[in-house]
């Protein structure tokens, strides 16, 4: 048996469609209510509109940059995840005590920033080939009809960063699951960490907030 083999084979069973797919529905999910995302809803209305404006050639290539972005979203998804996993140990291991758990450092400077994203090879050759399509097909376009196609960008962009993000604490949470395996009290000493982590990405709001939103749902 080679060791590696096995990882690469355990590697690929945890990061299968099942794990992907899911990152993807959370993201519709979370933006199903409507103002919950300006932007998405930006998007889905830029394609809606395109069609209208663009020949069948250049919505195939956005629809070709559509496919690149996805595969870029399914590796933020992955490469957060295996952030998340070390942020989870270095906060359980060390005194480390950022408030988003390192997922600042760790992913958007290292995937989300020039120069270090350049490192993340295919990714980043994935982003220049899909910025070059959607440059050429938004130079002739009108001023009105051109910030139809930035919507679609902005879209695109906070699709693949909302990977990273739930990539990033399901690592996070993967981490602390490992832990408590062996240590069953092991994230008591660390809950002001992670809870800290979970508002600073947006995952728990502060206990007004969580009334407001209640008094709002319950007045609809």
């Amino acid at each position: 048996m080679k060791i590696q083999d096995l990882l690469n084979t355990m590697e690929g069973n945890a990061f299968d469609k099942t794990f992907t797919e899911a990152i993807a529905a959370y993201y519709w999910e979370k933006n199903e209510s409507p103002g919950s995302n300006p932007t998405d809803a930006d998007f889905k209305a830029a394609m809606e509109y395109l069609p209208q404006i663009l020949s069948a050639e250049n919505m195939a290539k956005i629809a070709e940059v559509d496919a690149l972005y996805n595969l870029n979203r399914d590796y933020a998804a992955k490469f957060g995840f295996k952030c998340g996993v070390l942020a989870g140990f270095r906060q359980y291991f060390t005194m480390d005590q950022e408030m988003d758990g390192g997922f600042s450092k760790l992913v958007c400077d290292d995937l989300h920033t020039m120069p270090r994203m350049q490192r993340h090879h295919e990714s980043y050759e994935r982003l220049k080939k899909a910025q070059e399509i959607t440059a050429a097909i938004t130079e002739p376009l009108s001023e009105d009809d051109q910030k139809q196609m930035v919507s679609l960008e902005c879209g695109w962009t906070d699709r693949v960063y909302n990977a990273s993000v739930q990539g990033f604490y399901c690592g996070y949470r993967a981490a602390f699951s490992i832990i408590e395996a062996i240590e069953p009290l092991g994230r008591m000493h660390t809950i002001g960490k992670i809870l800290t982590m979970e508002f600073a990405l947006g995952y728990i709001h502060p206990y007004n907030d969580v009334e407001r939103f209640r008094e709002m749902a319950a007045a609809k």
